[in-house]
């Protein structure tokens, strides 16, 4: 570990800035990689709650006068 430290302390600046970016790429990746799996079962298991509530029918009255267009006046 130590060899591989002193290494990448004896490249030039700019391929030490590509080492660090891509790094960096492959950690945002697995970082949003995971948030997105955890968002998806979080999700999931909001939508199996739903599921199981029991709301009340709502039941609205019809307008006979209507046509059920939507007509610009």
């Amino acid at each position: 570990m130590k060899k591989f430290i002193s290494k990448l302390q004896q490249l030039p600046e700019y391929q030490k800035k590509i080492i660090f970016f891509t790094v960096m790429g492959v950690a945002a990746l697995l970082a949003g990689f995971f948030f997105m799996q955890s968002a998806k079962q979080n999700v999931a298991k909001i939508g199996s709650s739903l599921n199981s509530v029991n709301l009340p029918k709502i039941e609205l009255p019809t307008n006979p006068n209507s046509d059920n267009t939507n007509k610009a006046e």
